[in-house]
């Protein structure tokens, strides 16, 4: 197995909480853009975006339920992309208010509901399903020739989800959940492995393979984020025994075991199993999980390996860091954005879409 350079790596990325007034220092700038796929009353889905006082800004009709939505580095479009099984995602313009275009995938494939641009903005990489192979697919495009594909790689697993592209040191990162799914049913539970895997960006080849312990087989990794210094925050999703103890979040670095953050008994117990986004903070010290089936996000301190505690969420999923540390905006199914401080668990209404009958979806994006 090749080893990754930590040197490479390194220059490649150089208790009761309170509900309060947003604080200047807690959020980022006056005009930052929180943007997510939502649904709203009559079950339609839509690409939002609202700022962090609270005001909705734009609301544009998607023709299916969209999963992560991703900037374009230099152009001002916003990629909503479907949910496993879509097929297409939807590019708009949050400047002009307008669609760009809707790109779909080849026939046969579908989305796995997350992507990455290039740093240059030339290229765009999806996660996907192709119906003749085994494993799941990174599938680039050609932003500037209508999002042609030219190329596809293993991604190293079944069922990849979320991935960073670390572009300067060669790799990607791949959270392979391990289900094989036809539509939304889930084929091979008792047999499913995930995994996060490491992917050479020139070749294709797989640098590195990373799994639980076999008896934890069921904890899919879906989720990740990645601080400066390397390190991934991975959350998970457990898909056996419901009665069982299983891990739900941990920590990675390159040519190391994955380590399980511990959680007191009593919150876990409280997290049904599932832990939705995976964030990291402005600082690269602070980590935040959210968990929407336990209503609540949680914080842990990435240097110190250690949980910090919590803030009750309902049906909170959607994470995205503020400018500050260990500060944090969240939103929810309920039709709420927050923002949050891990150090002192504080908790911020920004804006409230109860009226407008909206509802945020598992992703976040400040812009």
């Amino acid at each position: 197995m090749m080893e990754i350079k930590r040197r490479h790596f390194l220059a490649a990325l150089a208790c009761t909480p309170l509900l309060l007034h947003v604080r200047p220092s807690q959020a980022g700038s006056e005009s930052e853009i929180l943007v997510s796929a939502g649904r709203n009353g009559n079950g339609d889905y839509e690409l939002l975006g609202a700022d962090i006082h609270g005001e909705l800004l734009f609301r544009h009709a998607l023709p299916a339920r969209a999963h992560q939505v991703l900037m374009h580095p230099q152009k001002p479009w916003a990629i909503a992309v479907a949910r496993r099984p879509g097929r297409s995602f939807e590019v708009y313009d949050i400047q002009a208010r307008s669609p760009v275009r809707r790109v779909e995938c080849q026939p046969g494939c579908f989305l796995y509901g997350h992507a990455q641009f290039s740093a240059d903005g030339r290229t765009l990489i999806t996660t996907e399903m192709h119906p003749d192979r085994q494993n799941g697919c990174l599938v680039f495009r050609d932003v500037e020739n209508d999002f042609r594909v030219i190329r596809s790689l293993d991604s190293g697993g079944v069922g990849p989800h979320e991935f960073k592209l670390v572009e300067d040191a060669g790799y990607l990162v791949v959270a392979n959940g391990g289900i094989r799914t036809e539509g939304r049913e889930k084929l091979n539970i008792d047999t499913m492995q995930p995994s996060l895997a490491y992917i050479d960006y020139a070749s294709g080849a797989v640098l590195q393979n990373h799994v639980l312990p076999a008896e934890f087989h069921q904890s899919s990794i879906r989720h990740i984020d990645i601080a400066p210094d390397g390190t991934l925050l991975v959350a998970m999703q457990f898909e056996g025994d419901p009665s069982r103890t299983a891990p739900l979040v941990a920590v990675h670095q390159p040519d190391k075991p994955m380590r399980v953050m511990d959680l007191p008994e009593e919150i876990y117990g409280r997290l049904k199993q599932y832990c939705g986004s995976a964030c990291i903070d402005s600082s690269g010290r602070y980590g935040a999980i959210s968990a929407p089936k336990g209503n609540r996000i949680l914080f842990f301190d990435l240097a110190g390996r250690t949980y910090l505690g919590q803030v009750p969420v309902r049906d909170g999923c959607g994470l995205a860091k503020s400018g500050a540390t260990g500060g944090f905006y969240a939103s929810s199914g309920s039709g709420r954005l927050y923002l949050l401080d891990a150090l002192t668990l504080e908790k911020s209404r920004l804006g409230d879409f109860r009226a407008e009958q909206l509802q945020w979806d598992n992703h976040l994006l400040s812009v």
